[in-house]
């Protein structure tokens, strides 16, 4: 039997859902595209009582480089999409004082995305968005910090 020996840990986390909304793109100063969406996934469980129960959590999801332009152009609200990134937690001082925090699913080279075949664009409402408040985004991350 062969043992394998990790040298250090594993950071992958995969997702399929839908945009909340259409990917929005922007570029750094050097020329690095950068598009950002929400995704909603959905569980489904029955409760003590038999009742079919849904829970959605809302995921903020970062694109990098080539696949950011792809996504700027093609990922609208609704679309089904599948996303292999990493997690990455931030934390920063918002104008009240107050420290903030969040966590993102970074899509970089070594990431992997698709939109899913026949998943396009459906009817959604901010309305199922619920209970998202939003003190203040994050600031703009140091560059340094994500791969080129």
């Amino acid at each position: 039997m062969r043992c394998i020996m990790w040298k250090r840990g594993e950071n992958k986390v995969i997702l399929m859902g839908r945009a909340g909304k259409d990917a929005e793109l922007r570029y750094t100063p050097n020329g690095t595209a950068i598009a950002s969406l929400t995704l909603a996934t959905e569980i489904s469980y029955s409760d003590n009582e038999g009742k079919e129960q849904k829970e959605t959590e809302w995921h903020d999801i970062v694109i990098f480089g080539k696949k950011a332009e792809a996504a700027g152009k093609y990922f609208k609200k609704g679309m089904m999409l599948y996303f292999v990134g990493r997690i990455r937690n931030n934390k920063w001082q918002g104008t009240d004082g107050k420290m903030r925090s969040n966590k993102e699913i970074v899509i970089d080279n070594n990431g992997e995305m698709q939109m899913l075949p026949g998943a396009g664009p459906r009817n959604t409402s901010a309305e199922g968005q619920g209970g998202i408040e939003n003190h203040d985004e994050p600031p703009f991350p140091d560059m340094n910090d994500y791969p080129q």
